[in-house]
């Protein structure tokens, strides 16, 4: 943790972290704009294949910068990692490249929730605002989201962490494709997620973000890891609950 501590407190860490700070902002931004304005096409009815082609980007547009915005700063201490350990100039494009491998991962998610967006949408699983129209569709992503997340510690328990074989890629974008690839299920569980909250609700969106910041940068991984299982499980039985009620 100081060793960590002192990466980041180094010129090249706070130029990582300020790369960090500012992609993400860009895609706040862009997210809040969206919102403010009511142009996401998220929101629309009909879904991605019934839009028109400025429609069907502008809902591509949205995932992308939730993605930018949510995703990026959950792998801050991998990219913090990877400017400091070099120096220079040379630290910049490693964290550039490794940042790019990440985000290309990032991106893809993405585009594969535009797509369950449209598919789900036009068929009543998703209301207007991107919320699931059925608490029983919540209840159980969030029971799937608290079992992985004990899958997950299970996992941890057993020394496996795949956040932590970026050797074994050949370069720093490959090292970033391999971060990101060890992170899909979690960022798969962010979209399920968001789909509980609803898709377009800003302060969901802000309180996911803040749980995968926390999970991925704070050293108590399999506490946090714990506590995120515990309250996933009790939101989804609780949810099961309300409707015998």
């Amino acid at each position: 943790m100081i060793a960590g501590a002192k990466r980041l407190l180094n010129n090249d860490g706070m130029a990582g972290l300020a790369g960090i700070i500012l992609a993400s902002s860009v895609g706040w931004l862009i997210v809040v704009l969206l919102v403010l304005q009511g142009r996401s096409a998220l929101c629309s009815s009909g879904g991605l294949l019934s839009q028109s082609i400025v429609n069907a980007m502008s809902i591509l547009g949205m995932w992308f910068a939730m993605a930018l915005a949510m995703m990026l700063p959950s792998t801050s201490r991998e990219i913090i990692h990877v400017t400091a350990v070099h120096s220079g100039h040379r630290s910049k494009l490693t964290a550039l490249h490794f940042g790019s491998g990440y985000l290309a991962i990032a991106l893809l998610v993405g585009l594969l929730a535009a797509v369950l967006q449209s598919i789900f949408q036009p068929v009543g699983i998703l209301t207007a605002d991107g919320k699931f129209a059925n608490s029983v569709t919540a209840g159980l992503v969030l029971l799937v989201v608290g079992f992985s997340e004990l899958s997950a510690l299970a996992a941890s328990v057993r020394q496996w962490d795949g956040s932590l074989r970026l050797a074994d890629c050949s370069s720093p974008f490959l090292q970033g494709l391999c971060h990101g690839r060890s992170t899909l299920p979690r960022c798969f569980a962010m979209v399920g997620l968001q789909f509980v909250g609803g898709a377009m609700n800003l302060t969901w969106m802000a309180t996911l973000t803040l749980w995968m910041l926390l999970h991925a940068s704070l050293p108590w991984k399999r506490h946090m890891g714990a506590i995120g299982a515990v309250t996933f499980l009790t939101a989804g039985a609780l949810t099961f609950l309300s409707l015998k009620t």
